[in-house]
């Protein structure tokens, strides 16, 4: 018998109790080569970019990370996310922000789901077998998904191991996996679908079959071709415009006008400008006169471009710049400081602070209340900041900036806001510190 079936979290009226419709939103798992599952991955796609719904798209496979980035890029609003092969620190922080339930701005509170599609499994644990926290986050998604309402597909070409193997609620299996699979090929009443059709098991295949003691059954999928889905994503272009807070961080920023920086200024008066975000907002810092910022990073991570891009993206305030490793004398600098006019509209940049002596740090902690705000470059230890950068900052009102990778000159800074930053756990006792 011949009948539609449909795989999700039900959008009507049931007489099914709650488990049942926890366990039919359940993940689903597409086994099967690259070949065999895109089309019907492209008509997973497809329905909900025609309904409007978030998709979040993380995938292994060049070949289709190719096809969606090339539609995105061309103006396609229906994608929240789309993480690439390699795309490591992209994929923890989606995964992440996942978890939490993350929400579109403008559109709080409202429980509309998104569909996740995490193409190529097996490919992905091959590349966090080093990373067992980012694994463990995946396997949440995938097990718990749909309690945080999310419609969650994921695909694999080989056969999965250890607890991955059993977190689908669903599975289709194509004719090859079938054939190549020796448990089910041996299974005697085991059905082999035909070129084209995939085998169901699991809640699916509960819901075919009724009370008949099968296995698994045959399922003739929906397909679309790659082409297809390409111009449907283009057509979606022309909905209203929606935010994406899941987009991927850029390597770099292009410094912006003169006219958009002292625009961000007047929208908020007093506060520093110090990045941008990753949808592209402003980073600002709201400190008062005399806060000490450390800006901790590796070698070559972009702490001197940072400081040298203060003064223009502050134009409002001059920027005395001081370079540790000149080793900048103690009695040279205090006169430099007692000669600066109206100190309250200067910043300071220090950069190398591990370079400069006990005595000109002295003149520093002295002098440092005086100005609007000092920046403070040190290298990151293995315990954390470099100890002359924390002298620096006790008893003095500060505030942490934290430099993530390394940044081509001319370019502006790829870094993390000061808010995303005071709630990572990990650097919470050290901001306490410098409150």
């Amino acid at each position: 018998m011949r009948q539609p079936r449909t795989w999700g979290i039900s959008c009507g009226a049931s007489a099914a109790s709650g488990a049942e419709q926890e366990e039919a939103a359940g993940a689903l798992a597409v086994l099967g080569a690259v070949g065999e599952r895109s089309n019907l991955l492209n008509a997973i796609l497809a329905q909900a970019a025609q309904r409007g719904e978030r998709i979040i798209v993380l995938t292994a496979d060049s070949g289709l990370h190719r096809r969606l980035a090339c539609a995105y890029t061309e103006g396609c609003e229906v994608l929240d996310a789309l993480v690439g092969p390699h795309e490591l620190s992209h994929l923890q922080y989606c995964l992440q922000q996942l978890r939490s339930g993350y929400t579109v701005p403008g559109r709080e509170g409202q429980q509309d789901g998104a569909l996740v599609v995490v193409d190529g499994l097996d490919s992905w644990l091959e590349l966090l077998m080093r990373l067992p926290q980012v694994e463990g986050q995946l396997y949440d998604l995938l097990a718990q998904g749909h309690r945080y309402g999310y419609r969650v597909v994921f695909t694999s070409a080989l056969s999965l191991r250890g607890r991955f193997a059993s977190v689908a609620h669903s599975t289709l299996l194509s004719r090859r996996f079938v054939e190549n699979d020796l448990m089910r090929k041996t299974v005697k009443n085991y059905p082999v679908p035909a070129q084209g059709h995939f085998a169901v098991e699991g809640t699916l295949n509960t819901d075919l079959i009724g009370d008949e003691p099968l296995e698994a059954s045959v399922l003739s999928p929906v397909t679309l071709s790659s082409s297809e889905l390409t111009k449907l994503l283009q057509d979606t272009s022309g909905r209203a415009h929606r935010v994406r807070p899941l987009v991927q961080f850029p390597e770099g920023i292009s410094l912006p006008t003169q006219d958009a920086v002292l625009n961000v200024h007047r929208k908020s008066p007093g506060a520093l400008l110090c990045g941008y975000q990753r949808d592209g907002s402003a980073a600002l810092i709201h400190a008062p006169q005399g806060t000490f910022v450390p800006v901790p990073g590796a070698r070559s991570s972009g702490k001197s471009t940072f400081l040298q891009n203060l003064g223009s993206l502050n134009p409002q305030y001059g920027v005395l710049h001081i370079a540790g490793a000149n080793n900048p004398d103690a009695q040279q600098l205090r006169e430099t400081f007692e000669n600066v006019p109206h100190p309250e509209r200067v910043i300071l940049a220090v950069d190398d602070v591990p370079y400069i002596s006990a005595a000109t740090q002295q003149v520093l902690l002295e002098f440092g209340r005086k100005f609007r705000a000092g920046f403070i470059a040190t290298p990151r230890t293995h315990g954390g900041f470099h100890h002359r950068c924390w002298r620096l900052c006790q008893g003095v009102h500060g505030r942490l900036l934290l430099i993530r990778a390394p940044l081509p000159m001319g370019r502006f800074v790829r870094f993390r806001s000061f808010r995303s930053i005071c709630t990572r756990r990990v650097l919470y006792r050290r901001v306490g510190r410098l409150r």
